[in-house]
């Protein structure tokens, strides 16, 4: 579900106003998902990625929903997270 919200058009166009660059979605991404900032690897790894086209804007939301850090944030669901959906460009 995730994957899918921030492979929307509507997520899309909400990056593209902010510029949509891969380090902006790299920032937003872990922002959303895992309520804080990737750290420095995260972070390169993602945006090299990106523009490299080895990965598209969709797995790499994939591969941190599926991801250990994510399971441990929301193991007893999204409520906990109220008003953290919001991504703070840093």
């Amino acid at each position: 579900v995730m994957s899918e919200l921030m492979g929307s058009s509507e997520f899309r166009t909400c990056l593209g106003e902010l510029g949509g660059s891969s380090e902006l979605f790299v920032a937003a991404a872990y922002r959303l998902l895992l309520l804080r900032s990737a750290d420095a690897r995260e972070f390169t790894d993602g945006v090299s990625q990106l523009d490299q086209g080895s990965i598209t804007r969709r797995q790499l939301v994939d591969q941190i929903v599926a991801g250990d850090a994510f399971r441990q944030k929301h193991r007893n669901g999204l409520g906990g997270a109220r008003g953290a959906w919001y991504p703070q460009v840093e």
